[in-house]
């Protein structure tokens, strides 16, 4: 290749100039002096959020809210008439929580599907459905704890009925 060749072929390549190194005055984030640590990020049609850095949006969904006849209900169990007249289901002492019958770790919480538990056998090591739940499984049924769920509910409904 001779010497004017060479120099056209320079003369038609596009110059490019390299941003290594250089503050970008795009949305890609810039930072802002003393700003050290916010840094904002690019809209890309996405409404901004006050998340972390990078996080994309969650696939897990949220927690289900209590409709309004859930609310009615956890409310009828939780006044103190309900709480002194339900004892624990294993050891038949005063109720402190209430247990949310589920038939796998991925179910939703069902409001209606409640059993009477002390603090030890909802919690606790010994057995207890959050402490050792194959045991607890293995000691009470789903079928035995959807059955006593659904006794109280019931006596929720009848108690709706009456007044």
């Amino acid at each position: 290749m001779t010497k004017d060749e060479q120099l056209s072929s320079k003369r038609l390549r596009p110059k490019v100039e390299s941003t290594f190194g250089k503050i970008s005055n795009g949305s890609f984030g810039k930072v802002s002096k003393g700003d050290f640590g916010k840094v904002s990020k690019g809209n890309f049609g996405k409404q901004a959020s006050n998340g972390s850095f990078g996080k994309t949006q969650s696939i897990i969904k949220a927690k289900p809210k209590a409709k309004a006849s859930e609310l009615s209900y956890l409310s009828w169990l939780h006044e103190d008439a309900q709480m002194s007249s339900y004892t624990c289901m294993v050891c038949n002492l005063h109720v402190q929580d209430w247990h949310h019958v589920k038939l796998s770790s991925s179910d939703k919480k069902n409001h209606k599907k409640l059993i009477p538990l002390c603090k030890a056998h909802h919690v606790g090591n010994k057995l207890s459905p959050h402490g050792t739940p194959t045991l607890w499984r293995e000691t009470y049924s789903m079928l035995h704890q959807n059955k006593l769920a659904d006794d109280i509910y019931n006596k929720y409904k009848e108690h709706l009925i009456i007044q």
